[in-house]
Protein backbone atom coordinates (compact mmCIF):
# COMPACT_ATOMS: atom_id res chain seq x y z
CA UNK A 1 0.00 0.00 0.00
CA UNK A 2 1.15 3.54 -0.31
CA UNK A 3 1.93 6.03 1.88
CA UNK A 4 -1.09 7.62 4.48
CA UNK A 5 -2.64 10.94 4.23
CA UNK A 6 -4.50 13.02 6.25
CA UNK A 7 -5.89 15.96 5.89
CA UNK A 8 -7.12 18.76 8.07
CA UNK A 9 -10.15 20.67 6.11
CA UNK A 10 -8.52 23.90 7.25
CA UNK A 11 -5.84 23.53 5.06
CA UNK A 12 -2.17 21.26 5.04
CA UNK A 13 -1.71 17.98 6.65
CA UNK A 14 -2.70 17.19 10.58
CA UNK A 15 -0.21 15.31 12.47
CA UNK A 16 -1.53 11.64 13.39
CA UNK A 17 -0.36 11.87 16.78
CA UNK A 18 -2.59 15.77 17.81
CA UNK A 19 -5.60 13.44 16.95
CA UNK A 20 -7.12 12.12 20.56
CA UNK A 21 -7.24 8.28 20.71
CA UNK A 22 -11.65 8.07 19.45
CA UNK A 23 -10.66 9.79 16.58
CA UNK A 24 -7.83 8.24 15.64
CA UNK A 25 -8.15 6.07 12.51
CA UNK A 26 -6.45 2.76 11.74
CA UNK A 27 -3.57 4.82 9.38
CA UNK A 28 -3.20 1.22 7.13
CA UNK A 29 -4.27 2.40 3.79
CA UNK A 30 -6.51 5.34 5.18
CA UNK A 31 -7.26 8.89 3.17
CA UNK A 32 -9.17 11.28 4.46
CA UNK A 33 -11.25 14.17 2.10
CA UNK A 34 -10.28 17.84 2.44
CA UNK A 35 -14.52 18.38 2.75
CA UNK A 36 -13.91 22.02 2.51
CA UNK A 37 -12.85 22.43 -1.35
CA UNK A 38 -15.63 20.90 -3.21
CA UNK A 39 -16.84 21.64 -6.36
CA UNK A 40 -20.55 22.81 -5.98
CA UNK A 41 -22.67 21.16 -8.52
CA UNK A 42 -26.34 22.94 -6.75
CA UNK A 43 -27.03 24.84 -3.71
CA UNK A 44 -25.19 26.85 -1.71
CA UNK A 45 -22.65 24.83 0.69
CA UNK A 46 -21.23 26.48 3.50
CA UNK A 47 -18.13 25.59 5.69
CA UNK A 48 -18.22 25.91 9.54
CA UNK A 49 -17.49 24.26 12.47
CA UNK A 50 -20.23 22.37 14.98
CA UNK A 51 -20.08 21.46 18.29
CA UNK A 52 -16.89 21.71 20.81
CA UNK A 53 -15.23 18.87 19.53
CA UNK A 54 -11.49 19.52 17.87
CA UNK A 55 -11.47 19.33 14.16
CA UNK A 56 -15.65 19.76 14.03
CA UNK A 57 -15.30 21.32 11.15
CA UNK A 58 -18.41 21.01 8.75
CA UNK A 59 -19.36 21.43 5.37
CA UNK A 60 -23.29 22.35 5.01
CA UNK A 61 -26.01 22.60 2.46
CA UNK A 62 -27.89 25.48 3.69
CA UNK A 63 -30.55 25.70 0.85
CA UNK A 64 -31.71 22.06 1.99
CA UNK A 65 -33.27 21.78 -1.70
CA UNK A 66 -33.24 18.62 -3.44
CA UNK A 67 -30.66 17.71 -5.37
CA UNK A 68 -28.17 19.89 -4.18
CA UNK A 69 -24.82 18.37 -5.01
CA UNK A 70 -21.26 18.82 -4.54
CA UNK A 71 -18.23 16.59 -5.27
CA UNK A 72 -14.71 15.84 -4.52
CA UNK A 73 -11.64 14.72 -7.19
CA UNK A 74 -9.66 12.00 -5.41
CA UNK A 75 -7.04 9.94 -6.79
CA UNK A 76 -7.25 6.35 -5.97
CA UNK A 77 -4.91 3.72 -6.47
CA UNK A 78 -6.20 0.26 -7.54
CA UNK A 79 -8.28 -1.69 -4.62
CA UNK A 80 -10.83 -2.57 -2.48
CA UNK A 81 -12.33 0.54 -0.08
CA UNK A 82 -14.46 1.09 2.76
CA UNK A 83 -15.97 5.02 2.60
CA UNK A 84 -16.88 6.61 5.90
CA UNK A 85 -18.78 9.63 6.39
CA UNK A 86 -19.14 11.33 9.62
CA UNK A 87 -22.24 13.80 9.45
CA UNK A 88 -24.55 15.41 11.93
CA UNK A 89 -28.35 14.54 11.75
CA UNK A 90 -31.37 16.41 11.83
CA UNK A 91 -35.07 17.19 11.66
CA UNK A 92 -34.37 18.83 8.19
CA UNK A 93 -31.85 16.90 6.87
CA UNK A 94 -31.90 14.64 3.27
CA UNK A 95 -30.45 11.38 2.47
CA UNK A 96 -26.76 11.30 0.53
CA UNK A 97 -26.51 9.38 -2.16
CA UNK A 98 -22.76 8.69 -2.55
CA UNK A 99 -21.20 8.01 -5.98
CA UNK A 100 -18.22 7.01 -6.90
CA UNK A 101 -17.86 8.35 -11.02
CA UNK A 102 -21.53 7.26 -12.23
CA UNK A 103 -21.60 4.88 -10.07
CA UNK A 104 -23.62 4.93 -7.03
CA UNK A 105 -22.52 3.07 -3.63
CA UNK A 106 -24.94 4.05 -1.27
CA UNK A 107 -27.44 6.59 0.51
CA UNK A 108 -27.02 7.62 4.15
CA UNK A 109 -29.93 8.91 5.65
CA UNK A 110 -29.33 11.78 7.65
CA UNK A 111 -32.47 12.45 9.48
CA UNK A 112 -33.01 12.43 13.35
CA UNK A 113 -36.22 14.10 14.72
CA UNK A 114 -33.57 15.70 16.88
CA UNK A 115 -29.96 16.83 16.40
CA UNK A 116 -26.83 14.39 16.48
CA UNK A 117 -23.36 16.27 16.38
CA UNK A 118 -21.48 13.04 15.40
CA UNK A 119 -22.40 10.21 13.33
CA UNK A 120 -20.53 7.58 11.37
CA UNK A 121 -22.05 5.88 8.16
CA UNK A 122 -20.09 3.46 5.95
CA UNK A 123 -20.50 2.00 2.63
CA UNK A 124 -18.27 -1.02 2.61
CA UNK A 125 -16.68 -2.64 0.17
CA UNK A 126 -16.44 -0.73 -3.24
CA UNK A 127 -14.04 -1.56 -6.46
CA UNK A 128 -11.92 0.48 -7.57
CA UNK A 129 -10.29 -1.22 -10.76
CA UNK A 130 -8.15 1.47 -12.13
CA UNK A 131 -5.61 3.65 -10.40
CA UNK A 132 -6.26 7.63 -11.27
CA UNK A 133 -8.32 10.41 -10.41
CA UNK A 134 -11.79 9.69 -9.21
CA UNK A 135 -14.85 11.72 -9.09
CA UNK A 136 -16.77 11.51 -5.55
CA UNK A 137 -20.45 13.08 -5.60
CA UNK A 138 -22.54 13.60 -2.16
CA UNK A 139 -26.27 14.42 -3.39
CA UNK A 140 -29.00 14.99 -1.84
CA UNK A 141 -31.52 13.13 -3.77
CA UNK A 142 -34.23 12.83 -1.51
CA UNK A 143 -35.32 12.68 1.98
CA UNK A 144 -36.92 10.65 5.22
CA UNK A 145 -41.09 11.08 4.98
CA UNK A 146 -40.45 12.73 8.73
CA UNK A 147 -37.82 14.69 7.61
CA UNK A 148 -39.13 19.24 6.96
CA UNK A 149 -36.70 19.20 4.25
CA UNK A 150 -33.09 17.93 2.38
CA UNK A 151 -30.69 19.34 4.52
CA UNK A 152 -27.39 17.86 5.11
CA UNK A 153 -23.90 18.36 7.62
CA UNK A 154 -20.84 16.51 6.28
CA UNK A 155 -17.85 16.89 9.13
CA UNK A 156 -15.53 13.91 7.30
CA UNK A 157 -15.17 11.56 4.48
CA UNK A 158 -12.38 8.82 5.02
CA UNK A 159 -11.73 6.14 2.36
CA UNK A 160 -9.85 2.83 4.00
CA UNK A 161 -8.32 0.81 1.41
CA UNK A 162 -8.97 -3.24 2.38
CA UNK A 163 -6.83 -4.73 -0.43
Amino acid sequence: MGSDVVFNPFGGSVDYNELSSDARPSMDGQLFVEIFNPVVVQGTWVPGITGTRRFAQVITSTTGNINDEIYYLVYLPVGTYDLTIAHQKGANYGIISVYYDATLLGAIDTYNSSSVDYFLSKISGFAVASAGLKILTMKMGSKNASSGAYGGSISSISLQRLS
